[in-house]
């Protein structure tokens, strides 16, 4: 009877490791001084580069600097900063100085998000991009005039070429220096400890603090550096947010790897693709994470391929799989890895194959070494092979806490230690699981649950469609209706007053599914992390509607 149950696991292969981020940063400094640690190209393009031994200089004094501003173990540092070198050297410095960072995207134009965040978790330090013109600009004096942020006592700007600290206290600003702060006593820090808070995409709604320890984020991240093959010898290109799950610098703390980012300000516009795939070419980079969209305009444009004649193994991540995507196999990668994971669970399982037409829609794989799968009923009870089922993962690798949120802690992580993932799916006969969506995502007519995905896989199969996201809107009499926002295809020429008639064919064997509306989009809103944006795209389509 246990046979038949959808509940799957991998015995852990290989030791862990006990280490801290400091001491890592220390290993790869001393194994490799002169290696290059991450490479930057800036919006204009512009390369800049770190050592290993550079990185170490520059952290450690930058450690010292804010140990010196008052910053003690357990204190919370804001970061508000696009991924930079600079950044790179405030993150490691802060959790030198035993601070723990916490990396806030700014996307309020008044800066109140981030004024919320240093208010809501009483940071002592605000370290933040400082460029005339930018939204930015205005946040110093949003902050003086706001109330309540007794806590903050320090601003550090990054101004690119220097970082200048203001003082509340003081009134005064000083011009730092990396390499010549005075050597001060740094407190001890153990691989238990809390690392780091990372922010999450909040496509479920508000995005949480998810505190890791050191030891869960270096052991779950060699879980995915052993899948794609990964080494110190790797140069991995990446451009997430450093304070987001899959953009963090941890791939060079576990590996040793090169780590080649861009600013995301490169990667949003659709005919940079081509800037993108320059980049991967230059830097010879032999491992690839891209988000959907930058997959997509990979997959659909010309001539790039001979930019990836380097790249062993191209990662997807954070998004369920369309398997239009397996066609990067052989053109752009010679192995393509899903991964499947949470900012609070870390990797949980993965799928890869030779063949392209092993990939299913949705597919997540089988668990990594040392994590156990299940899923479950409304009741809690695990169902058999092939229903759906809730996603529960279980392993020693997740998250410590929900910053200032412990019932919700309490609500995500049971007595048993699983944690409650709020994705659906079901296990094949083979073993391999398949997303189905969110939990919460469902769309209601009337009495029936209707998953966008199941009619995104359908409309996907439309030459006439780029890329398709599927939402509610309200409906008096329903709740709501189903509403098919599409990006048409360029080489295709669409009266777009007549979508509804085009697409009816889709579901005549499947009324229940039929959408009552059709939009056209340009592109889809994204959040801060660069995913897909669904809340945004359904109020975006009742607005069009006049719902």
């Amino acid at each position: 009877m246990q046979s038949d149950l959808s509940y799957a696991s991998a015995p852990k292969l290989k030791h862990y490791v006990y280490k801290t981020h400091m001491e890592m940063i220390h290993h790869w400094a001393h194994l490799f001084p002169d290696k290059e640690a991450f490479v930057e190209y800036d919006e204009n393009g512009k390369r800049d580069f770190i050592t290993c031994q550079q990185l170490l200089i520059k952290s450690r004094s930058f450690g010292w600097y804010v140990t010196g501003l008052g910053i003690k173990k357990g204190d919370t540092v804001a970061i508000c900063m696009k991924n930079s070198l600079n950044m790179l050297v405030s993150l490691f410095g802060v959790q030198f100085a035993g601070g723990i960072p916490i990396s806030i995207i700014q996307s309020r134009a008044d800066g109140s998000d981030v004024i919320n965040t240093v208010r809501d978790n009483k940071s002592k330090l605000l370290i933040m991009d400082m460029k005339e013109g930018d939204q930015s600009w205005a946040l110093p004096d949003n902050i003086q005039l706001s109330s309540g942020i007794a806590s903050l006592s320090n601003i550090i700007y990054n101004k690119k070429a220097e970082m200048i600290t203001y003082s509340f206290k003081e009134n005064t600003t000083n011009i730092m220096d990396f390499v010549t702060i005075p050597e001060v006593q740094l407190p001890d820090i153990f691989p238990e400890d809390l690392a780091i808070y990372f922010t999450t995409s909040g496509s479920t709604g508000k995005p949480k603090l998810v505190g890791h320890s050191h030891f869960g984020l270096f052991n779950s991240t060699f879980l995915i550096n052993d899948c794609l093959g990964i080494d110190s010898q790797s140069r991995f290109f990446c451009d997430r947010p450093f304070g987001w799950g899959v953009g963090s610098p941890r791939t060079f703390l576990a590996s040793g790897a090169t780590r080649v980012f861009v600013d995301m300000a490169l990667s949003l516009h659709q005919n940079n693709i081509d800037i993108l795939s320059n980049i991967i070419h230059k830097e010879r980079c032999t491992h690839v994470y891209l988000p959907g969209y930058l997959l997509a305009d990979l997959t659909n444009s010309s001539g790039n391929e001979t930019n990836f004649t380097t790249v062993q193994a191209i990662k997807f991540a954070g998004e369920r799989f369309s398997k239009q995507y397996a066609k990067l196999l052989g053109r752009f990668c010679k192995k393509l890895v899903i991964w499947y994971g949470s900012t609070e669970a870390a990797g949980v399982s993965a799928f890869s194959s030779p063949n392209a037409h092993d990939y299913a829609e949705g597919i997540i794989g089988k668990p990594l070494p040392g994590i156990e799968m299940k899923l479950v009923d409304e009741q809690g009870h695990v169902v058999a092979i092939g229903e759906i089922g809730e996603v529960h993962a279980r392993s020693v690798y997740r998250f410590i806490e929900y910053k200032n949120m412990h019932d919700k802690f309490l609500d995500t992580v049971d007595e048993a230690n699983w944690i409650c993932t709020g994705d659906l799916a079901y296990m094949r006969t083979d073993g391999n699981l398949v997303m189905i969506g969110r939990k919460n995502d469902y769309i209601s007519v009337g009495s029936v649950k209707i998953f966008p995905q199941d009619l995104e896989e359908i409309l996907n199969t439309c030459p006439e469609i780029d890329a398709v996201i599927v939402v509610p809107v309200p409906d008096k009499r329903l709740y709501q209706a189903i509403c098919v926002c599409a990006i048409l295809s360029a080489t295709v020429s669409i009266d777009t007053s007549d979508l509804n008639k085009l697409f009816d064919h889709l579901w005549a064997d499947k009324s229940h599914l039929k959408p009552r509306y059709y939009l056209a989009f340009k592109e889809f809103p994204k959040n801060s992390s660069g995913k897909i944006d669904r809340k945004e795209i359904a109020r975006e389509a009742s607005l069009k509607l006049n719902l």
